[in-house]
């Protein structure tokens, strides 16, 4: 992992890697709902 990105590994940093990753899954699904559908 990067120096600069380490302290995210950290307890008290939950709440942003769990905000980050919930944009992440809404990107993803919007891809995918892309792919799926020729009209999006």
């Amino acid at each position: 992992m990067m120096g600069r990105t380490r302290h995210l590994t950290r307890p008290e940093y939950k709440h942003i890697v769990d905000e980050f990753q919930k944009e992440i899954d809404r990107r993803w699904e919007r891809l995918k709902a892309k792919h799926e559908h020729p009209l999006l």
